[in-house]
């Protein structure tokens, strides 16, 4: 049986938490665990909201790291290396040691919110038990179990996700709201109509799954 969890860490807790405090409105995004080399310590991290300059700045005071280097860049987001501190065990390093695999890790707003995948129940429970003896506080959003032999069904896509994501950093479901719909579709660089679209069809498989609603299988163009 294969268990997916889905988690929120405070950022103060963690490796990189004082570019968190340096670089307010900084978000973080760390590739899967899965694409890791043998002698990588950590994912490689793409960095976005500030120029390169100020996020290397950052880097080079947070007493978290011990070193980093810059990989590539895509647009306003920038991709790095980094190394964090021998003295310093992080949730990247419990999730290998209980045979995990980090399948997204988004860093905004002060906190990490993480979907991790383990191979059974023993390990997942070994890995919050490891988290909490480290004084790593875990914020448990969604556990989900599959069965081998049940396919298990993706509830969102990556466009689907990311939408969602955008909408709740830029305060789009604040009371009031903080962003316009056609200024949100700017940000995240589709139509305010394809925006529109994915956002509902977000919210109804999200909705569809906390009932218990049967869920269709995803269309990832969607």
């Amino acid at each position: 049986m294969t268990v997916l969890l889905t988690v929120t860490v405070q950022a103060a807790e963690t490796a990189l938490k004082e570019t968190f405090e340096e670089l307010g409105n900084v978000r973080f995004e760390m590739e899967n665990t899965v694409t890791m080399q043998a002698d990588q310590e950590w994912p490689h991290v793409w960095i976005r909201g500030y120029p390169r300059g100020k996020i290397e700045i950052a880097l080079r005071a947070d007493s978290t790291i011990s070193s980093f280097e810059y990989i590539a860049s895509r647009e306003d987001d920038f991709l790095y290396s980094i190394n964090v501190t021998e003295d310093r065990l992080t949730l990247v390093d419990l999730v290998q040691e209980e045979n995990g695999v980090i399948l997204t890790a988004v860093g905004f707003n002060g906190r990490w919110e993480l979907r991790i995948r383990f191979a059974d129940n023993t390990h997942l429970t070994r890995f919050h038990n490891r988290l909490k003896e480290s004084g790593i506080t875990l914020d448990v959003k969604r556990i989900q179990e599959f069965n081998g032999d049940e396919k298990g069904t993706e509830l969102l896509t990556g466009p689907q996700r990311e939408a969602l994501e955008a909408a709740v950093e830029h305060g789009y479901f604040a009371i009031p709201r903080q962003i316009s719909l056609e200024e949100l579709a700017d940000e995240v660089g589709i139509s305010h109509q394809a925006l529109s679209e994915r956002l509902r069809r977000a919210s109804e498989r999200l909705a569809q799954s906390e009932i218990g609603q049967p869920i269709e299988e995803v269309d990832h163009d969607q």
